[in-house]
């Protein structure tokens, strides 16, 4: 009797285990003709594209533009709260954001080998970040409650990255 006793729990616990297994197959993520299907497909996008800078004022009440001359801007949100701005500029692609924090949300990850006062009056520094064999250049300021951040990834020099942040309105 405890044989077939054991025998039964055995087999209702496979067919428990094999259930689960299908169950939890059907609930991921496959990729087919590159879209996404599953669960995975209702994570929120942190960054939401905006038509204008406009916009910044307007639901953020932050003010900034990319500098004059730059091309290939977009403008977007990024978790509701940051202004994000990339764009080119002589060649190099730079990233401005801007919000009402003082954290760094820059986005560069890595160790500070240099800083620089840049503008006293603006409380501007430039870091050189290394981050493995790369390094990034970033500038931080602050002005009117708003900490503002540009950098670049693309091997761009200290002067380039400069010339941007003087050029910024």
């Amino acid at each position: 009797m405890k044989k077939y006793l054991s025998c039964l729990l055995m087999l209702l616990m496979l067919l428990f285990c094999t259930a689960c297994a299908a169950q939890g197959a059907a609930g991921t993520e496959t990729q087919t003709s590159g879209s996404v299907e599953g669960p995975i497909s209702q994570l929120a996008n942190p960054l939401e594209p905006v038509d204008s800078p406009a916009e910044y004022q307007a639901r953020l009440g932050i003010q900034v533009d990319a500098p004059e001359g730059a091309e290939a801007v977009s403008y977007a949100i990024l978790y509701q709260r940051i202004a994000d701005i990339t764009f080119l500029f002589d060649g190099h692609e730079y990233n401005l954001r801007a919000a009402a924090e003082e954290e760094d949300f820059s986005g560069l990850y890595g160790t500070e080998e240099k800083t620089e006062e840049l503008d006293p009056g603006r409380n501007a520094t430039l870091t050189a970040i290394r981050s493995g064999e790369e390094v990034y250049l970033k500038i931080t300021w602050t002005g009117g409650g708003v900490t503002f951040i540009l950098t670049n990834t693309d091997s761009a020099e200290e002067a380039d990255i400069k010339a941007v942040f003087e050029a910024i309105p």
